[in-house]
């Protein structure tokens, strides 16, 4: 038997996974654009908007649309100037925090935006890409 990374750690992985509930995708002929499975634009772009909307508008059942579309801009937004730990750190604020809309004068409150689930785990959306393409467009250590 001959012996490769994809039989001996990937499946493994994709079944131990989707034996946690997760969904598991096989992603090498991925297309691109924004009415496809994913949503990505290119092989640049990491997070997958056409699951991350529909997971923030279920976790968030009352929040404006508006806040919705800014928290996915916010989670999306390019942070590629800055420091890979001020990176992950600003990411890390948003999934354990969630991210703060600001009413306008119109709206009646402030909103938090939540992107996790932390107390209900079962109400996330759990995704396993197998070979999914990624390209560092921005290479520039600060």
């Amino acid at each position: 038997m001959f012996y490769t990374e994809d039989l001996l750690v990937e499946q493994p992985a994709v079944k131990l996974y989707s034996g946690l509930g997760w969904e598991a995708m096989e992603c090498w002929g991925e297309e691109f654009g924004p009415e496809t499975t994913f949503g990505r634009e290119n092989r640049g772009d990491v997070v997958l908007p056409n699951r991350l909307r529909p997971a923030l508008e279920r976790l968030n059942p009352a929040a404006p649309k508006i806040a919705i579309s800014e928290a996915l801009e916010e989670l999306c937004r390019d942070r590629s100037v800055m420091s890979p730990i001020a990176a992950n750190e600003d990411i890390y604020q948003l999934l354990h925090e969630g991210y703060k809309y600001q009413a306008s004068d119109d709206e009646e409150e402030d909103v938090t935006v939540r992107v996790v689930d932390w107390q209900n785990p079962e109400n996330n959306d759990f995704l396993l890409c197998s070979q999914m393409s990624i390209t560092v467009l921005n290479c520039t250590q600060n």
